[in-house]
């Protein structure tokens, strides 16, 4: 990202806003959550798991991606915490990491007129590039977890399906022994 004549670089605009431009991110995924604007109202980690994970997952995947760091372990890590929630709460594959291209959206409300004062315009691009990489990361985690959850429930569905075939077992073993204790008798 090269300096424009006259202004700073988009990597110094992107530092010096960092925190609204996670704000707004997290704000715009908000809105997607089946909780909405209350997911933002508490925000201890205890009394709102999920918006912690989910503004602590935001937060590093801002800053890989701001890096260029979008195939980091960081943010594998961050990806897999954020669509966890999201595959356990049955989002669509389209919903669930539809969150990332918000990114996009939070950058330009935040960045606004520095976009064309700064002539950042090219190195947004560049940075568009990186999300969209991002989004695709975002959608082989979340697939590998709808996965891990499809696993646990053939899993649970199994371990049911067993208890049920050991009750009927013995509850036929129980009416053979009482029809034979009836033929004595």
């Amino acid at each position: 990202m090269g300096i424009p004549p006259g202004g700073e670089m988009l990597s110094e605009t992107l530092s010096r806003k960092r925190n609204s431009i996670i704000g707004k991110w997290l704000e715009l995924v908000a809105q997607t959550h089946p909780a909405g604007m209350n997911l933002l109202r508490e925000t201890d980690r205890f009394t709102n798991p999920v918006r912690y994970i989910f503004a602590e997952a935001l937060e590093a995947l801002y800053d890989e991606v701001i890096e260029g760091k979008v195939n980091s372990e960081k943010t594998t890590k961050a990806l897999d915490e954020m669509l966890r929630v999201r595959a356990v709460q049955d989002f669509s594959p389209g919903q669930a990491v539809g969150f990332v291209f918000l990114l996009k959206q939070a950058l330009r409300e935040s960045l606004g007129s520095d976009i064309k004062d700064h002539h950042l315009s090219e190195d947004l691009i560049e940075l568009d590039k990186r999300i969209d990489g991002l989004a695709l990361a975002a959608f082989d985690t979340y697939m590998k977890c709808r996965e891990e959850i499809f696993e646990i429930r053939v899993g649970e569905i199994k371990a049911a399906r067993d208890d049920a075939f050991r009750l009927l077992d013995r509850m036929s073993r129980r009416a053979v022994w009482l029809a034979g204790e009836e033929d004595k008798g």
